[in-house]
């Protein structure tokens, strides 16, 4: 079964953004065996639109609505409910994006 994973990084490189405050959104596609970079999507809003705010928490899920989990190194409460509302899976981590997609492939890392 195919579906899409996104990672909060501001390198993209390593998860290491909190979701709350994050602009750039990695997708990937995880395939069979093998996990394709898809794009990178951007929240578009200012610093002093970004946070713990409604706004801002929809934007995100919207720009990720399509994705079946996302990778951040840190989440607040209310944005692992707007996100769970809307049937997305949410994973702390500070491992590099490579690590997470090899554990996510070898089936170790279960989403």
């Amino acid at each position: 079964m195919n579906y899409k994973v996104a990672f909060v990084s501001n390198d993209g490189k390593n998860v290491n953004e909190n979701f709350e405050t994050s602009r750039k959104l990695f997708i990937f596609e995880i395939k069979e065996n093998i996990a394709e970079y898809l794009e990178t999507r951007e929240s578009g809003l200012c610093f002093e639109e970004r946070g713990h705010n409604e706004k801002y928490m929809k934007t995100l899920v919207n720009l990720i609505s399509d994705c079946k989990a996302i990778f951040v190194k840190n989440i607040g409460y209310m944005a692992l409910v707007f996100l769970k509302f809307n049937g997305i899976k949410a994973f702390e981590t500070d491992y590099s994006i490579s690590d997470v997609i090899e554990g996510i492939l070898s089936s170790s890392f279960e989403i």
